[in-house]
């Protein structure tokens, strides 16, 4: 069975259902910062920030889609409409890889008129100009591809122009001294442990025995197995995120498993954004590349009802494989407000967030979602123990999508400390989001595959040893909790 979209509930928290068509409803993000986050031209539609002038083309499994050049310009058609486009990017990472083109319309034309499955059948030659017909379907041309517009999604967002560009001016060693950088810990990030564990996110940040390593030109994501970097197509997979995002969950997921190989794999840039198009081509790469695990610290905004066909591809593929994706919840700064100004669930009358809402899948489910449990910690003077108490939904929830949530650690061993929502990782300072907490379910989750324990998604969670609490059953299923 394949990944299904996932399924609105009836339960209403709007007076209509919520269907958000602006930045500010879909993401949150302030209209000050857009220009440094988005820095393509994006509309939103369907509750997905879209590119318009950019489209995915995929292939299936060996097909190359060679004819189709980088920077070369073709001009589309179908149904009486044509499209002038160039080839932005092309991205093939073996033999065995889907093959991904990055269409870029001409003379700022918008894309989304393609059809979502489509055939491109090259005619003729005209100078630098192919003309190409689009068909709806395989029609006998040269291979049956699934397209969709390129978007946005986001990762951990830099909200402020001024932490960025001081994140920038600081070199290395400062980086490490301002930010308690783990390289120490992720200096050498393989291991001989059989879980391969890839981190789609900004990157990681290692120390390097060789000074200045260098890459030769023309190398592609074929040529490396040990990571790749998507955003600027090098393998140069360094950190530069202001929080070193995914470093931090790099830390996270070795501390919590020491038998782990990360495969680092840059899909956000520097801002904490990312396009479709990396993702499909990271989502591909550790597919290849015998991943057992994805870290899936990022998300897709969509509304219900709708679907985006390429990621809901790759995830079948996935799980074909039987390959395991943990992903967050979403964190509820980011997410939409009803009309009392709370945080509604996912996906009830409100947007989804994938991949994180293809957890409901009922035949081989290998999709974890994670939510983060805020809690009040206390230290008893009479015996030195810290107690934990108030344990409730501290970001994204959805008692049908999330499947269990992380008790914050942040403060560990406090005097006392009132509704906690962070989480510690080594070298760093706590940072709240369920980006961490989505991490230490990622080591666990290696830790009992590489014993051997579990088959299913069933047996995964009952080896998770989580807990029970009702009032948590709202927002968790069945109230799952587990404390790092």
């Amino acid at each position: 069975m394949n990944v299904s979209d996932p399924t609105p509930q009836s339960t209403s928290y709007f007076d209509v259902p919520f269907v958000p068509e602006n930045l500010a409803d879909v993401c949150c993000v302030d209209a000050q910062v857009t220009e440094n986050l988005f820095r393509k031209k994006f509309i939103v539609q369907d509750g997905l920030i879209k590119i318009p002038e950019e489209y995915i083309v995929m292939s299936d499994v060996h097909q190359s889609l060679d004819f189709l050049i980088v920077n070369e310009n073709y001009v589309l058609e179908k149904e009486g409409h044509s499209f002038t486009v160039t080839v932005a990017r092309r991205n093939n990472c073996g033999p065995d890889a889907r093959t991904f083109v990055l269409l870029r319309a001409l003379a700022g034309k918008d894309l989304r008129g393609m059809a979502n499955f489509v055939e491109l059948d090259v005619r003729t030659s005209i100078g630098s100009n192919i003309v190409g017909q689009i068909h709806p379907g395989p029609t006998g041309g040269r291979g049956s591809s699934e397209g969709y517009s390129n978007a946005y999604g986001l990762n951990r967002p830099v909200l402020s122009t001024d932490l960025l560009r001081d994140f920038k001016q600081l070199n290395p060693l400062e980086v490490q001294k301002e930010r308690g950088s783990s390289t120490t810990v992720l200096a050498t990030y393989k291991s001989i442990c059989p879980i391969k564990v890839a981190v789609l996110d900004t990157g990681l940040l290692v120390q390097s025995s060789e000074e200045g390593e260098k890459y030769s030109r023309g190398e592609t994501c074929s040529d490396y197995s040990t990571g790749w970097n998507f955003v600027d197509d090098t393998p140069n997979v360094e950190d530069g995120h202001p929080e070193l995002h995914g470093t931090r969950i790099s830390a996270i997921i070795m501390n919590s498993c020491k038998d782990v190989e990360l495969l680092p794999v840059k899909t956000a840039n520097d801002t904490g954004v990312c396009e479709l198009y990396d993702i499909l081509c990271g989502l591909e790469y550790a597919r290849v590349n015998k991943a057992r695990i994805i870290n899936a610290s990022f998300s897709f905004r969509i509304n219900p009802g709708k679907s985006i066909s390429l990621l809901k591809t790759i995830m079948n593929a996935l799980k074909k494989d039987d390959i395991w994706v943990v992903a967050a919840a979403g964190n509820a700064g980011q997410y939409i407000k009803n009309a009392s100004g709370n945080t509604p669930p996912l996906g009830q009358n409100a947007p989804l967030n994938l991949p994180a809402c293809y957890s409901r899948d009922k035949t081989k489910n290998r999709v974890i979602t994670v939510t983060t449990i805020s809690c009040t910690r206390r230290k008893s003077d009479a015996d030195g123990k810290v107690r934990i108490t108030n344990m409730k939904i501290g970001e994204c929830y959805s008692n049908q999508f999330v499947d269990v949530g992380v008790v914050a650690n942040g403060h560990p061993s406090p005097p006392f400390v009132i509704d906690d929502h962070t989480f510690s990782a080594p070298k760093f300072q706590p940072r709240p989001g369920t980006s961490y907490a989505t991490a230490y379910i990622t080591g666990l989750v290696a830790s009992i595959l590489h014993k051997g324990y579990a088959d299913g998604k069933k047996q995964v969670m009952r080896k998770l040893n989580v807990k029970h609490r009702r009032k948590l059953q709202n927002g968790v299923r069945h109230g799952n909790y587990i404390k790092v």
